[in-house]
C-alpha cells in the first residue's frame, strides 16, 4: 500500500500539468484546512530542500527514508498517514476493483471548504486540469453521512471517474459491484444498485435528509434513472455512496454520469451481486427537454 501511494504522488508530481483533456464537475461549495500553495519551479525548490524529492516517490525506490514525519491525528489509518503529512486536506482513499485485486479506480480522496478548490487543482495543491477526487463539502468527513458523495472528472484519456462509464454494461457490474472507501479511521464497503444518466435538475448530491421519505424519494428517482436493474435492495436505514462525474449526451447541457452504491449491512456478504439491462431506464433526453 505504501508504495501505491507512493507511486500516486510519483505521477502526480510528473504529470500534474498533463492533463489537457476536457473535463467537467458538478457541486457547490466548506470545508476546513488551508490550500496548499501552488505549485511553482520556487515551490518545488523548496520541496526538495526539504527533503521530499521526486525520487523518494518513485516506486522502484526502497529506502523512503526521506519521506515526511507523520504528525497528525491519532487513530488515521497507516496508509493513510503519508498523504495526510503531504496533504492535510486528506480525507479518504476510493477504490473499485474490476475483478480480483484488480483496481480500476484507486484514488486518495481530498475535501475542502467548497467544492471548487479541486476541480483544477493536483493533490499538491498546484493547477491541474484534471483536478482531484473530493468529497462533497457538505460531506462528513470521519462519521459517514447518509449520503456520502465524491466527485471525480471525466477526462478523455480514461483516468480519474471516466471509468464509470463502464457501469453501462450488466457484465462489468457482476465483476465490479463493490466500492470500498476508507475514512482517515476506518475501511467501509457499498454495494452499486444503481448506475444512471441525469443533470442537476436531480438533486442527488444531498448528504443529509430532513427525514425518510426523501430520502427514498431519491433512492427511487436513482432506480428510476439506472441503465442496469441489481438485485440490491436499499431501504430507510441505509446510508448510501455517490460517485458523480460528467458526461456526454447530445442535445443535454450539463449531463452527468452517476454510480450510487449501498452500504454493507451488519453480517451481509459482498458477493452475489448481479445485474441486467433496464430497458426502462428513464430518458435523460426527454426529461431535459420535457
Amino acid at each position: 500500500m505504501k508504495k501505491r501511494i507512493l507511486r500516486f504522488a510519483a505521477l502526480l508530481l510528473l504529470l500534474v500539468t498533463a492533463f489537457a483533456a476536457s473535463a467537467c464537475r458538478s457541486g457547490q461549495g466548506s470545508a476546513s484546512s488551508a490550500p496548499l500553495a501552488p505549485e511553482s519551479s520556487e515551490a518545488a525548490e523548496a520541496v526538495n530542500a526539504d527533503g521530499l524529492v521526486t525520487a523518494k516517490l518513485d516506486p522502484f525506490v526502497e529506502d523512503y527514508d526521506a519521506a515526511p514525519v507523520y504528525n497528525g491525528p491519532a487513530g488515521v489509518l497507516e496508509n493513510l498517514r503519508l498523504l495526510y503529512t503531504y496533504n492535510p486536506d486528506t480525507v479518504g482513499w476510493l477504490t473499485v476493483k474490476n475483478g480480483g485485486d484488480i483496481a480500476f479506480l484507486d484514488y486518495p480522496v481530498v475535501q475542502s471548504y467548497d467544492n471548487n478548490f479541486y476541480l483544477r487543482r493536483s493533490f499538491f495543491g498546484g493547477y491541474a486540469h484534471g483536478g482531484t477526487v473530493f468529497l462533497h463539502y457538505r460531506c462528513d468527513p470521519v462519521d459517514l453521512s447518509k449520503n456520502t458523495v465524491i466527485f471525480g472528472h471525466n477526462l478523455k484519456d480514461q483516468s480519474l471517474f471516466a471509468q464509470l462509464l463502464k457501469y453501462n454494461s450488466p457484465s462489468f457490474y457482476d465483476s465490479a459491484s463493490i466500492i470500498e472507501y476508507s475514512t482517515l479511521y476506518k475501511k467501509y464497503q457499498y454495494k452499486i444498485f444503481a448506475a444512471f444518466y441525469t443533470t442537476t435538475r436531480f438533486d442527488y448530491i444531498r448528504a443529509s435528509y430532513p427525514d425518510d421519505k426523501l430520502f427514498l424519494a431519491v433512492v427511487n428517482q436513482a432506480l428510476a434513472r439506472s441503465v442496469i436493474k441489481t438485485n440490491v435492495d436499499v431501504d430507510a436505514g441505509d446510508s448510501i455512496i455517490t460517485l458523480s462525474t460528467c458526461a456526454y449526451v447530445d442535445g443535454v447541457d450539463g449531463a452527468r454520469f452517476v454510480v450510487m452504491g449501498r452500504l454493507l449491512r451488519a453480517g451481509e456478504s459482498a458477493g452475489g451481486c448481479r445485474a441486467a439491462a433496464n430497458p426502462d431506464a428513464l430518458d435523460i433526453r426527454a426529461e431535459y427537454h420535457g
